[in-house]
Order: C-alpha cells, then structure tokens, then sequence
C-alpha cells in the first residue's frame, strides 16, 4: 500500500494514474495533492537546435511532441553550456556519429539518467537519439545515424532529426569538437 501511495504522486503520469486506478480498486484513496508533479520540461521544449563544430554546422529538429524530457534534458545541458568542447568520441562509417561525454571515452554522462521515452519513429540516416548503457540511463550522450539502422527502433528515443548539415555530418570524424549547441 506504501508503494502504491507513493506511485500515486510520481512525476510519471502514467505511473500516477495505475496507482491511483490500484488504490482506488483496493477500497483506498491518493492522498490530496498526490497529484502527478509536473515535467521539469515547462521552458525547455526548443523545436530546433544549431550544433556547431570544427567542421561546420548540423541544424536538427527537435521532437519534444514525443520525447518530451528527452528533448527537454538536451536543451538544458545545450544552454548550461555543457557540451561546448566536448568531443564526437565515436564515429563510426555506416552506423552513427555519438557525443555527449564529458571524458571523451563514452563512459561518463552528468551525473544522473532520464527515462527512455520509446516512440514509433525510425532509426533512418540522419536521425538523432539517446544513447543507453541499459534501458532508462540516457544522459548526456546521443547520436545521429550516418544510415538507416532499423535495429535501434523501439530501443533507443528518438529525439530529433538533421534539417540541414548533411555535408558536416559526412564530413565528421573522431575527435572533431562541438563548439556549442544553440536551441532556438
């Protein structure tokens, strides 16, 4: 019952409302105000970002409409600054382009991880999402698609894709730096 009174004020709606819906079969009420909290999204849900580097510039399109706090989280860490100078520590042909580490070896992200938030969007060239060391660990860490890679559906959020840039993304290698990204 404990567990249910808790799950009934998580931040997570859906979580909230099947405790809510369990308490309610069990003769039980959700405490008042155990109303869901808010997503820490209000603010933060940018439809564009610039990413600039050593090698020019990448503009994506942002997709806070199904990957809200995915989208929310990379805009915050965007304009706190935290991915100016940090390195693409992954490139590889055929497959996808990834940063986001703060170490620069693919091991290290902020200190914290988000929920996965699957959608039905597809992994095709040029599409942006989170990288995972396991299901809900996003961070810091994404990736663009250098090719379709229909293995990751479902797997991975889709957060976003290249509007324009193509040219940079094919041109990006290991250890080419982000200058800063700006979310508009």
């Amino acid at each position: 019952m404990r567990t249910l009174l808790a799950a009934a004020g998580s931040g997570e709606p859906a979580v909230a409302r099947s405790a809510a819906s369990a308490l309610g079969k069990l003769g039980a009420k959700a405490p008042a105000g155990a109303s869901p909290r808010p997503r820490p999204t209000e603010g933060l849900l940018a439809s564009k970002a610039v990413v600039h580097t050593t090698r020019g510039q990448l503009t994506l399109k942002l997709r806070p409409d199904v990957a809200p706090r995915t989208v929310a989280n990379f805009v915050r860490l965007a304009r706190d600054g935290y991915y100016d100078g940090i390195l693409f520590h992954r490139v590889v042909p055929a497959f996808v382009a990834q940063a986001g580490c703060p170490g620069g070896d693919g091991w290290r992200g902020p200190g914290y991880s988000i929920r996965c938030e699957n959608n039905d969007l597809t992994y095709r060239r040029g599409t942006l999402g989170m990288a995972l060391a396991g299901k809900d660990t996003g961070g810091s860490q994404w990736f663009i698609c250098l090719e379709p890679q229909p293995h990751l559906d479902i797997r991975y959020t889709v957060f976003g894709q290249i509007e324009s840039g193509w040219d940079v993304l094919d041109a990006l290698v290991q250890g080419d730096a982000i200058l800063r990204i700006e979310p508009e």
